[in-house]
């Protein structure tokens, strides 16, 4: 996956899905409740983003268990692009007292 990272982003992940599924009793996506692809496509998301923003917002299109895919590229893209690169609107509200 990620000597494919520069391919077209369907392609990767058309790719994660073909792999994971050989090892799933049942069809799964690159972001669906199966950690074989759902983690792998996290990562893919994570080093492939511009930014934290477009990370975290990119992943939450694909659909799927957008909740945990979620969490998993904001803590790669926090860890890469650093707590300033968080939208401030974003965490605002949980920093209020």
């Amino acid at each position: 996956m990620l000597q494919e990272r520069d391919r077209d982003r369907r392609v990767v992940l058309d790719g994660i899905s073909a792999r994971a599924s050989t090892s799933a009793n049942r069809p799964v996506g690159p972001t669906l409740g199966y950690a074989v692809a759902s983690v792998i496509t996290s990562i893919y998301i994570s080093v492939t983003t511009s930014s934290f923003r477009d990370g975290v917002e990119d992943i939450i299109a694909l659909g799927g268990d957008t909740d945990t895919t979620a969490a998993m590229v904001g803590a790669m893209a926090g860890a890469r692009f650093g707590f300033s690169s968080i939208p401030k609107d974003w965490y605002a509200e949980l920093t209020a007292s």
